[in-house]
Order: structure tokens, then sequence, then C-alpha cells
């Protein structure tokens, strides 16, 4: 009995440990040379056309991945290239020419400008200040940070103006577009005016209220100034017409998804949204009575990162999962979902077959097995 339990364990212990083997094989990193020949073919360069600049290996999320940096023809190009399995994750190049702005594009644009490799964070200032047309002398910055944004690589910018405003930015940090960006009139006043409190008449030192002088006259309804007359609010349709044009959009290019009146720090407003024709979402809080603009928020939802058109299918992941676990077969995966992790997708599942459990992560784009795990039932 012992010494079948002995051979049980040294088994197992074999099979672990060549599992444990086989799944680093499977992971084992690609070199640089291997990361910079992968680039050039995926830009059509020939090697002998090619400076490289910049080769690091980098981490996003759980992805590992180089970066490669090269110039050809005077251009120069940035390639992030999946680490695992030469996948192009995405790339960018610097363009002589910006391209043109196409007409009847509504305002405000997101500022394209010139692709840069890597922008700097003052260059991405720069561009924040251009976009919201104010010096830099007269605004504060509150925040200037690198950030992950369905997958992107973007700045977070936030800063404050000299006349109590607020703006927030989304730069994107290869293209400086402008993602995202928001601005709040903080710095405005409530339209609800307090009434005054009442006083008490002055005393003259004998507990008595004194009598006005003669000269003094009494004041009578007939001299007293006329009540202000009650603000009016403006409608609902020249709220709209007011976010529009601040906005730089016909009524016929855009869809009203709210205008419904509101409180917002004792001030009543309309909340105004809409989309455009360009996949892009604005949100207006319009005073009722002034007209003023209290805030206003632009997204340009269109924006995603890059997606390989070889993009993996599910059948094709499940199909992966299975050529690990020989004698697996479809009917041996209990569980299976895709899921996005940092603006990419992966497929995630469980395979249940011949007493063990495996579980696995799969990029849905480059193929590659990001993790993988496996266990006997019961254990």
């Amino acid at each position: 009995m012992k010494l079948m339990k002995s051979l049980f364990l040294v088994t197992a212990l074999v099979l672990a440990l060549t599992g444990c083997m086989r799944y680093q094989d499977k992971m084992e990193l690609l070199t640089g040379e291997q990361a910079k020949s992968y680039a050039l073919s995926a830009l059509g360069i020939d090697l002998a056309d090619a400076s490289f600049t910049q080769l690091t290996l980098e981490t996003r999320g759980d992805i590992q991945y180089y970066s490669v940096k090269l110039t050809a023809n005077d251009t120069e190009y940035v390639c992030s290239i999946d680490a695992l399995s030469g996948a192009v994750l995405d790339s960018s190049s610097s363009s002589p020419t910006p391209a043109a702005t196409p007409t009847g594009t509504p305002y405000p644009l997101p500022d394209k400008g010139t692709p840069a490799a890597n922008l700097s964070e003052q260059d991405a200032k720069e561009k924040a200040l251009r976009h919201a047309d104010i010096p830099e002398a007269d605004v504060i910055f509150v925040k200037c940070e690198k950030d992950m944004d369905d997958g992107k690589a973007v700045y977070d910018i936030e800063f404050n103006t000299i006349y109590g405003e607020n703006y927030e930015y989304e730069i994107d940090m290869y293209s400086g577009a402008v993602l995202d960006f928001d601005y709040d009139a903080n710095g405005y006043v409530s339209m609800v005016t307090p009434k005054a409190e009442p006083t008490t008449a002055p005393q003259d030192g004998t507990g008595n209220t004194p009598i006005p002088p003669h000269d003094t006259p009494e004041p009578t309804p007939h001299d007293a100034p006329a009540p202000d007359p009650a603000p009016k609010a403006i409608s609902e349709s020249d709220a709209k017409a007011k976010a529009l044009a601040h906005a730089k959009l016909s009524a016929d290019d855009v869809a009203f998804v709210k205008c419904r009146k509101d409180k917002d720090d004792g001030r009543s407003i309309y909340e105004i949204e809409f989309l455009t024709n360009f996949e892009q979402a604005y949100s207006y809080e319009i005073d009722m009575y002034s007209g003023e603009i209290v805030s206003f928020d632009y997204d340009a939802m269109g924006h995603a990162p890059t997606t390989p058109q070889n993009a993996l299918s599910e059948s094709d992941a499940k199909a992966k999962a299975l050529a690990q676990v020989p004698g697996a077969t479809e009917s041996n995966i209990r569980e299976f979902e895709v899921d996005r992790d940092d603006g990419r997708i992966e497929y995630e599942g469980k395979i249940v077959y011949d007493g063990m459990e495996y579980e696995f992560e799969i990029d849905g784009y480059s193929g590659a097995i990001r993790s993988w795990e496996a266990e006997r039932v019961g254990s």
C-alpha cells in the first residue's frame, strides 16, 4: 500500500513538472531582434532602409510588448509588438502633411494635429490650452498624468482659470487628438438672493428707541422703489439653440437625448444632451434664467483601440485551448466567455477532462495563451 502511494506521488510530481515546463515553453518571450523583424514586416520596410532609435520591453496591464521606434524615408514609426506572438498591437507614424479637416465636421473639433510618436506633457498641456483658447498665464494646472482609456495611452489634464472655471481634458499620447474634455463654470453664483435678516433698532442708552428728527420724512409707499419684476425663464427650445450655437452645430446634425429642468447648487438649469452624426456626444447645463452656459462636456465616442483584422474568433480560441489537452473535445469546455482587459479582447474558459480542471485566458488578437492553470478535480 505504501509502495503504491509513493508511486502515485512520484507520477503526480512528474506530471506537474512536465506541465509547468510545457507552459513555460509556450510563454517564452521574443527577443528584441525578433520584435524588430516583426515591426519591419508589418510596416513593409526593408532592414537596409531602417534606423532603429528605441527598443524597450514594456507592460500594459498583464500584456508584455516591445515598443519599437525607427525612422525610414524621413518618416518616424512607433510599433507595439506583442512579446509572445509578435502581433502588432498598435502603430503610428509621423506625417509631413496633416490630413485636411473634412467640411461640416462639428465644433469643438478633436485636435488631430500632426501625429507624434510620444507627446510630451508640455505638448499635451499646450494642445489643451489651444483647444480651450486660454493663455497659459491665466491658468493653474491641477493635474497632468499618463493613463490608459479603452486601450489608448492618454494624458489626463485638469486646470483652473483665474476666472474660477475648471477644464478637464484627455489627450491621445500618440496622435495628440482631444478624446474628451469637460468644462465647468465653478465660479458662478446662485441666482437666489437671500432675504435680508430683520435688524434690531438702535437704542439710545435708556432702553427706548430714539424718535427720528422731525426734518427726516417717513418713507411712504408712494416713495418706495418698485420691486424688480420676477425673472422669466427661457424656453427649452431657446436652451437647445444656445447649446447648438456654442457647439457650432445645426439641429439637422444632432439627435437630442435629453432636455430637462434641474437644480444645481441652488441654480435652476436645463440639462441638455445630444449626439452628432459623427458619433460625438455633448452635454450642457444652461442657466434657466440668464441663458449662461454653466458647464459642458464633449466625448469622442468613436475612438477605440486598433483592432487587427485577423482577430481570433471564439471557435479558434476554443480550438487553441483544446489543443493543450489531448483527447478533450468542445463538450469538455464547461465555461467560456469574452472579456475586455485594457481595451483588448480576451477569451476566458475552463476545461474539465480526465479528472483534471484547466482554466485559461487567451488573447483575442494575437492568440497568445496569457494564463493557464491546471489542477486535479477534487484535490
